[in-house]
């Protein structure tokens, strides 16, 4: 970094080497300078001697270090090896060679405030472009693009939103033109007392000429006061009676006439289920499962089919069940039905788990003792017992206590409830 005095305010500037020998502006009073550097001073002998030297080398002859003198010094780097060289001013312009690399450079000119820049002298090559430290007016413009910038990114954002509410509001505006204005009280007078209905909502009848009087019974019996549904039902009904009259079996007609006498549609669908139902049930190969749902509902295949189903499926659970002891109390208390055997067997199953995991042993012996093969009745009393003993415990009066495990020693279930009626008294 370059040390460079302001010739105007007197602030000492720094400015990095690339710039030396270009003009920039003050960041404190704006005011131009020209980046040098301080000069060097060279003796009379050392002038005498570079002057002599520069006659032997000529136009085109290599820089040497110079001792000290009193003539100003320009500081320049080599384009090609980056070296930095102190070349005297009386070179400025003309074309010499890097000390360092041996190749040849232009000694840039230094500018003052009363000498106009002159262009520089084509060589073919384009030359390097320096990079100019940035002004305050340089950033006010980048500061005011930014704006620009950022105002127009808005702008187009917003741009659906604005063309959105247009729309929005020249629709509204256009159905307000449209829409007649409401009528004064002179125009309203001229108006009729009621205007007729359109004739796509007056009401319609039921045609006059049905000819089946019971199924219009039927009609009017569903929906006496709306002729559109009459006109509905009736045709349902109708296309229904039809149908139950050409079916050929007559034991599922009749469970499907006593299950809806006045009602042909319905008719129709039992007659359908059933129908289906007594197919299947004819199909079937377990009859032991049959005989089963035959026992427990004898005229409706409907729900012998479904009894079917679900005693097929608990007859083959039952044959993969691992407990024997459960699976014995699941056929003792259900021994013709396979679905509460699955049931009691799996409340049985999970009770037994339970019981093999409490801690209190008296009051598990208490469960034992009065349900010896039945898990769901030992976990039953289990949980009471417990929740009795756990309640005496913490009860405070001892004269009601001792009476209540004086009169159920073995019974904690017992014992509260004569504590608490002993707590009401007579």
């Amino acid at each position: 970094m370059l040390d460079v005095t302001c010739e105007h305010c007197g602030k000492i500037l720094k400015i990095p080497e690339e710039y030396l020998g270009q003009r920039g502006r003050c960041n404190r009073c704006h005011g131009v300078i020209t980046v040098t550097v301080a000069p060097l001073k060279f003796s009379a002998e050392a002038i005498q001697a570079a002057a002599e030297s520069e006659q032997e080398q000529g136009e085109n002859g290599s820089l040497q270090d110079l001792p000290q003198s009193s003539e100003a010094i320009i500081p320049h780097k080599c384009p090609m090896c980056g070296t930095l060289l102190h070349i005297p001013a009386r070179y400025a312009g003309q074309r010499k060679r890097c000390t360092t690399c041996n190749a040849m450079l232009t000694v840039p000119r230094i500018l003052t405030d009363e000498e106009p820049p002159q262009p520089p002298r084509s060589t073919g090559t384009v030359p390097p472009t320096v990079p100019v430290p940035p002004t305050s007016a340089m950033l006010d413009h980048i500061h005011n693009i930014g704006k620009g910038l950022f105002a127009g990114g808005c702008l187009i954002l917003l741009a659906p939103v604005i063309i959105a509410l247009f729309v929005i509001g020249f629709a509204l505006l256009s159905y307000r033109t449209s829409t007649p204005p409401a009528p004064t009280r002179q125009a309203s007078a001229r108006r009729p007392t009621q205007e007729p209905r359109p004739p796509s909502v007056r009401p319609q009848k039921a045609p006059s000429t049905v000819t089946d009087a019971e199924v219009k019974e039927i009609a009017l019996r569903e929906y006496p006061n709306d002729y559109a549904m009459q006109n509905y039902v009736y045709d349902q009904q109708l296309a229904a009676k039809q149908y139950v009259g050409t079916v050929t079996d007559g034991e599922v007609k009749q469970i499907a006439l006593r299950e809806y006498p006045n009602d042909y549609s319905m008719q129709k669908y039992v007659y359908d289920q059933q129908l289906s139902a007594k197919r299947y049930m004819a199909e079937v190969t377990d009859r032991e499962v049959k005989q089963i749902a035959l026992r427990e509902y004898p005229n409706d295949y409907a729900m012998q089919n479904y009894v079917y189903d679900q005693q097929l499926a608990a007859k083959q659970y039952a044959g993969t069940v691992t407990d024997g002891e459960v699976k014995q109390i699941a056929l003792r208390e259900h021994p013709n039905d396979y679905s509460m055997q699955e049931y009691v067997y799996d409340q049985q199953l999970s009770a037994k788990r339970y019981m093999a995991e409490v801690t209190d042993r008296e009051v598990k012996q208490i469960a034992l003792r009065e349900h010896p093969n039945d898990y769901s009745m030992q976990k039953y009393v289990y949980d009471q017992q417990l929740s009795a003993k756990q309640y005496m415990s913490a009860v405070g009066n001892s004269a009601a206590k001792s009476r209540a495990q004086r009169e159920y020693p073995n019974d904690y279930t017992m014992q509260k409830y004569v504590y608490d009626q002993a707590l009401k008294g007579p």
